[in-house]
């Protein structure tokens, strides 16, 4: 196994059994067994688990900074919206201990801490270009004032924070339920958006 496999088999791996248990439950022994390498090797490539532990965050970074991009050569529309919905939720799940530790990683971890900060600054100035391409395009009714920016965020706040309401109120290994995330932002959209979007779906929101 190459240089660059192993890395991506380690972070892999790590992400299976951190979506399985926890962080803290998952030792790096852990990990190396189950792709067949020896401690040694691993360390090789990952000096401890907290490096781990931000490769497998920059995956997760990289997986999500194609979903809140506009469609190039056109206005966005109420079908990229549910689209964009929907991939937002796959990621969630796809990643769902990250959320579900996410206040407990970023405590033990200030290296992850600022790397957090930055992305999240980053995807808020991506929410805003893509709800403002909306709003031009009238798939939302909002004009562009100040509490948009207090929308944005407090959507924001319901994606990340989605896996650890259902660790305490619900099933976060349902994917049914990670789900119904996707109908609790419609819901809070609900008064901003357009009649086009409705027309294409329903109130319980994009194939829930």
């Amino acid at each position: 196994m190459g240089t660059r496999n192993t890395r991506d088999a380690i972070v892999e791996a790590a992400l299976d059994l951190f979506n399985k248990d926890t962080v803290a439950a998952v030792s790096t022994n852990h990990i190396a067994r189950e792709i067949g390498i020896s401690p040694g090797n691993l360390y090789y490539h990952y000096r401890n688990k907290e490096e781990i532990v931000r490769a497998v965050f920059d995956r997760m970074v990289g997986d999500w900074d194609t979903v809140w991009q506009l469609p190039p050569g056109r206005a966005p529309t109420a079908s990229d919206l549910a689209r964009t919905l929907e991939r937002t939720f796959e990621l969630h799940w796809r990643y769902r201990f990250f959320q579900r530790e996410l206040l407990a990683l970023l405590t033990r971890d200030p290296q992850l801490r600022d790397r957090y900060r930055a992305v999240y600054r980053q995807r808020l100035e991506e929410f805003t270009v893509f709800a403002e391409s909306l709003a031009a395009a009238g798939v939302i009714r909002s004009s562009i004032e100040s509490w948009f920016t207090g929308l944005l965020e407090g959507l924001w706040i319901i994606g990340e924070h989605w896996m650890g309401h259902l660790e305490i109120v619900g099933d976060p290994s349902d994917p049914a339920q990670v789900r119904r995330g996707i109908r609790v932002i419609v819901a809070v959209l609900d008064p901003h958006l357009s009649d086009e979007f409705f027309a294409d779906h329903s109130q319980e929101g994009p194939n829930p």
